[in-house]
């Protein structure tokens, strides 16, 4: 859980099928990792993903940590501490829920603003992008954007196997 971070920009390519280049990521800490780690702070069950978005609805707050980007790529670690503080201070679990998943949709909505303006159109993938939270405020950017469904976004093991089948075919051409 929690594996990967990234923008990358996927191009078409005939002897790759698919070349495909960085274009930003954390430094540090994932996504799905900060989710998992606040979740088991709060008692949530491992994967914490859909638990902690579902404490995280029964809260209005639009707090987030402040968002700093360094050539586009983030840094998350700062995520954790700050929710183990919440949680030293008392504050209601929804509130840190609501924190961790704010924190993570406002440093998405950074880095896609920064690649989207040289890169274009952009594609979420993978676990965290299937929490409708970070959705909701990922959907507001004026960028073209599209969400792989929930089913192409927890496991890779179906892209890989494309992926691995096309490289096989164009290998016999």
């Amino acid at each position: 859980s929690g594996g990967t971070t990234d923008l990358v920009r996927c191009i078409p390519d005939h002897e790759e099928i698919l070349r495909i280049e960085p274009v930003a990521a954390s430094l540090d800490l994932k996504a799905g990792q900060a989710i998992d780690r606040v979740g088991l702070m709060l008692g949530l069950r491992f994967p914490c993903g859909q638990a902690l978005e579902q404490l995280a609805m029964q809260s209005d707050s639009q707090a987030h940590m402040q968002v700093k980007l360094r050539d586009g790529c983030c840094s998350l670690s700062g995520l954790q501490n700050q929710c183990e503080q919440m949680q030293k201070r008392g504050e209601a679990p929804a509130d840190i829920a609501r924190y961790c998943l704010n924190s993570i949709a406002a440093v998405l909505r950074a880095m896609t603003k920064a690649a989207a303006e040289q890169h274009g159109r952009v594609l979420y993938a993978g676990g965290v992008m299937s929490d409708q939270l970070i959705q909701n405020q990922l959907r507001t950017l004026p960028v073209q954007a599209a969400f792989a469904a929930p089913e192409f976004s927890c496991d890779n093991a179906a892209g890989i196997a494309v992926y691995a089948a096309r490289r096989a075919m164009s290998c016999q051409s």
